[in-house]
């Protein structure tokens, strides 16, 4: 059986999140600096986007938070404010991409025929 469209369009919003190369590069790059490293470290900041998409899908901010900064502090030492500034980035992106797949819906509903306003 197919998955509910709430749930697929929720999955292809997680998807579209972790796969965002420019967020994962925002947050290698804000990791770098932080933990003074040499240079950027994609992985790391891969690994930071998967971590918050993961802790997202607690039921609550404040569980999600303490989800996201236990995952956090396994691979660096890192403050609390740096790493809610992280998650907050990775919910707004899926925030985003969530809306973004809704209108590209929307629009896809209003050119199939018949599926638009107005008619003959």
């Amino acid at each position: 059986m197919a998955a509910p469209p709430s749930q697929l369009a929720a999955r292809r919003a997680h998807d579209r999140v972790a796969q965002d190369a420019g967020l994962a590069e925002e947050l290698a790059t804000e990791l770098a600096r932080a933990l003074q490293l040499p240079g950027t470290n994609r992985t790391l900041g891969r690994t930071f986007v998967r971590y918050g998409l993961a802790a997202l899908k607690e039921p609550t901010e404040e569980r999600a938070e303490q989800a996201f900064l236990a995952k956090a502090k396994s691979l660096a030492s890192i403050r609390p404010e740096l790493a809610s500034q992280l998650l907050h980035r990775v919910r707004e992106r899926l925030r985003n991409a969530t809306l973004q797949l809704a209108a590209e819906r929307d629009e896809a509903a209003a050119a199939a025929p018949g599926g638009g306003r107005g008619g003959g």
